[in-house]
């Protein structure tokens, strides 16, 4: 994946430039492939402010329909690791 344009869309959210959802909406669905589902957006938007907060391990609910190894719920550093999300965490 393309952790370097994670970093950049990051440094653009920090400028204001751009919405954190839209930057990670963006990226799942064209730095990513195959493609990942938009939805899951929110919970990358809440695993990020997780891993900022310095607790990978809080446990995030995906949205309805989406598993994560048979589980609704993954910790931020699954969602991070899986959605590949670590270029948006400062």
């Amino acid at each position: 994946m393309g952790n370097l344009q994670a970093s950049e869309f990051a440094n653009l959210v920090e400028d204001g430039s751009i919405s954190l959802i839209l930057a990670i909406e963006w990226h799942l669905q064209f730095n990513c492939y195959p493609p990942i589902r938009k939805s899951l957006a929110s919970s990358g938007v809440l695993a990020i402010q997780a891993a900022q907060d310095g607790d990978t391990d809080t446990v995030i609910r995906l949205p309805d329909g989406v598993l994560f190894r048979g589980r609704e719920e993954a910790t931020a550093a699954e969602i991070l690791d899986g959605l590949y999300l670590w270029g948006f965490v400062s």
